[in-house]
């Protein structure tokens, strides 16, 4: 069991300089996110060029050839409209997932963030924040609000909103550009009766929803407070424990003579008793004696498989918890090493899959720095802000020019 770590990097950087396959052509206008998790992964594994050489001046100008004149990040150059006026194009709008990857990928690029438009993104967060206390994916301008009628709010909009603020904000001496008490009061409205996060009230908790909330809380400074209300922490430690969720185990392949022998009512039969015995086999059940526990990573919802990213997502919100030693990293870890780790470098979603994505190949890595280093190629993450931790320290030490009081 071990991190294939050269290939690991080599998938980064193919990704990262080379190009990537026809496959991502849908997701050119998300080209930003893709960047910065290629940018964060080789942080994690120490594998950034260097800050004077040409590869990394090329990575830090790239993102910033992003910014729009207003303030803020576009998700690709395809996006960028001609001004218009002397005026920014109005369909020329800016995104605050878009604009968290790029903060978060310049601080990763150790970037003292000087040549971001600091109050016009700080002034988008405060007019963007909406009556209910969370946020929308766009900027408000009137396009958008007569195009999608102000948006819908979002846990993942509001929770890479705040990061923005986190980054922005230095010591958080400037809170008028944000209402701390209405994000905590929306947070409050997303919780579901098990302790966890939903998209809204009264709906299914699901872990990546619950990553969002924990992190919305932990960047505003009331993690204690979120979490130790109604619900308690408790349930929410006992549901995410419960995510984690063995991998199935190899089933032996029938020969196509004894298939093509059954009876039809037979062979459905059998089809059908087998598709139990596989549901069965991706529940935790309790260790029998003798029995060796198979890898086991985690579901994002009851009754779902593991999935790369959950390890993730699950894993963030225990470390915010301080929980994570309730559940079974050694397993997890397995999971990811020997389950959905690529040959080629990178992290499948699930085992078994071809080929591996940058979604899933960034978790992945970020997983097994959760809530510490689980191998020693690989640095500690930041839950919250979802950077190398040694990133956020370096921040904060006065990396970035705000910090520097």
């Amino acid at each position: 069991m071990s991190l294939f770590t050269t290939r690991q990097i080599r998938y980064h950087e193919r990704c990262l300089y080379g190009g990537l396959p026809v496959e991502y052509i849908s997701t050119d206008l998300t080209r930003l996110a893709l960047t910065f998790f290629s940018i964060t992964a080789l942080s994690i594994l120490s594998s950034l060029p260097s800050p004077d050489s040409e590869d990394h001046k090329h990575l830090v100008d790239s993102i910033y050839a992003l910014q729009h004149p207003s303030g803020g990040f576009r998700g690709s150059s395809t996006v960028a409209l001609p001004v218009k006026d002397g005026k920014p194009n109005e369909y020329d709008t800016p995104t605050f997932p878009m604009s968290c990857f790029a903060l978060s990928a310049l601080v990763a690029l150790h970037d003292d963030l000087s040549r971001v438009n600091r109050e016009g993104l700080l002034r988008a967060i405060k007019e963007g924040q909406r009556e209910d206390g969370g946020w929308t994916e766009y900027f408000t301008t009137p396009i958008v609000d007569e195009c999608f009628d102000g948006g819908v709010t979002d846990l993942r909009f509001t929770r890479c909103a705040v990061a923005c603020w986190a980054i922005l904000n230095g010591e958080k001496d400037e809170e008028e550009w944000l209402d701390v008490d209405r994000v905590v009061e929306y947070l409050r409205r997303c919780r579901t009766f098990d302790g966890v996060f939903a998209e809204a009230g009264g709906r299914e908790g699901h872990a990546g929803l619950t990553y969002c909330g924990f992190a919305t809380a932990e960047l505003v400074g009331r993690f204690d407070e979120v979490v130790g209300g109604e619900f308690g922490w408790g349930e929410a430690v006992r549901w995410l424990v419960g995510r984690q969720t063995e991998m199935p185990e190899e089933e032996e392949e029938e020969s196509d003579e004894e298939e093509e022998g059954e009876e039809g009512g037979e062979a459905d039969q059998k089809t059908e008793e087998k598709s139990e015995e596989s549901t069965k086999k991706n529940e935790i059940l309790p260790l029998e004696v003798g029995r060796k526990p198979r890898p086991a990573g985690f579901a994002g919802r009851p009754g779902k498989v593991a999935d790369t990213c959950y390890s993730f997502w699950v894993g963030a919100s225990l470390q915010m918890l301080k929980a994570s030693h309730l559940c079974n990293l050694e397993l997890d870890t397995k999971f990811l090493l020997e389950g959905t780790q690529s040959v080629i470098g990178g992290f499948t979603k699930l085992p078994g899959e071809g080929f591996p994505d940058l979604l899933h190949s960034f978790l992945g890595l970020a997983a097994l720095g959760l809530p510490k280093s689980r191998i020693p190629e690989i640095k500690t993450v930041d839950g919250a802000l979802c950077i190398a931790a040694e990133d956020v320290e370096w921040m904060k030490d006065g990396g970035v020019v705000w910090w520097r009081k």
